[in-house]
């Protein structure tokens, strides 16, 4: 029976390996994004009420389109500087929806390559890749998010960034107001299996 087996839900096709390089570029990306959606609202002169509303919530190709949006038809230093960090935000993007976004397959038995199928495009202009890459592949896309991020630091050196890092506010953890322990959620697995016995 599928439910006696403890490992009945893993994929002996996705190692532990590659599950946590594609959670890691999930993450790291984030992270990027919440920076970079900062860089498009204070680029707009937003408060941070608008920021919160308008920008924040909005896909991450559009926060692209905002800010290329902006600094179009503009050749002042600062434009330049902001056109060559959508480059970067663009390029970064692009492979985490091609990792994230894609279908997994092992590419042989005992081999440490996968082969994944990347779908992109828009609705009747889909077009289908296959690729192959290694864990380190995956992983490289995990490290560029927290390059980027740290690139930023250049700003700091451009007179009309300096407020740029007041205004990036990374969220304050919320205070604990209820300190009993959280219900465990129910597991409706069990009841699933007392029933099948």
């Amino acid at each position: 029976m599928l439910h006696g087996n403890p490992n009945w839900n893993r994929n002996p096709d996705w190692p532990r390996e590659l599950a946590e390089e594609l959670g890691n570029i999930a993450i790291q990306f984030a992270n990027y994004e919440f920076v970079f959606s900062h860089l498009v609202a204070f680029a707009e002169r937003l408060d941070k009420p608008t920021l919160y509303r308008e920008v924040l919530t909005l896909p991450p190709s559009e926060k692209l389109k905002r800010l290329r949006s902006f600094v179009a038809g503009k050749s002042d230093e600062i434009s330049r500087l902001y056109s060559s960090l959508c480059d970067r935000f663009e390029v970064v993007l692009t492979d985490r929806n091609r990792y994230l976004h894609a279908y997994w397959y092992k590419a042989a038995p005992g081999s440490n390559e996968f082969v994944f199928v990347d779908i992109h495009g828009k609705k009747d202009k889909l077009s289908k890749e296959t690729h192959q890459c290694t864990i380190r592949d995956v992983a490289l896309v995990g490290m560029v998010c927290a390059i980027q991020i740290h690139n930023l630091n250049m700003l700091r050196g451009t007179p009309e960034m300096d407020g740029f890092f007041e205004y990036l506010s990374l969220p304050d953890a919320l205070p604990i107001t209820n300190t009993s322990p959280r219900k465990i959620p129910h597991d409706h697995r069990k009841k699933a299996e007392e029933r099948g016995k």
